[in-house]
């Protein structure tokens, strides 16, 4: 992943943090709250390795021209599933975004 990649799918998470930011900003400072934006914070920094890793392992088992045809052709309806796609992305992006960053570490010292 280069440095370009991960700002430009890092704006992304940056998005959805600041609309978790948004909606919790009136509710009272407490522990569960403050918990809330670290998990928000850490998934925002780990969002593009997230959606790295997802999208290797598709196109891994699919081509590219599968998600160009069919029901996955560009258009308004389509974006729904894009807001769903991120969101679920940002939901699990802490264990799917470590374990891609761990799997690039090791395969770049094996690869040495």
């Amino acid at each position: 992943m280069t440095l370009k990649d991960y700002l430009r799918h890092f704006i992304w998470g940056a998005v959805l943090f600041g609309i978790i930011v948004y909606t919790l900003w009136d509710k009272p400072r407490t522990e569960t709250i403050e918990g809330l934006y670290l998990l928000a914070a850490c998934c925002m920094l780990l969002f593009p390795f997230a959606k790295q890793c997802i999208e290797q392992i598709a196109l891994r088992y699919t081509r590219t021209e599968d998600w160009t045809s069919g029901i996955w052709i560009e258009t308004p309806a389509k974006n729904g599933i894009y807001a769903m796609y991120y969101m679920l992305l940002f939901t699990i992006a802490i264990p799917l975004g470590a374990g891609y960053v761990i799997y690039l570490a090791v395969s770049k010292k094996t690869t040495r």
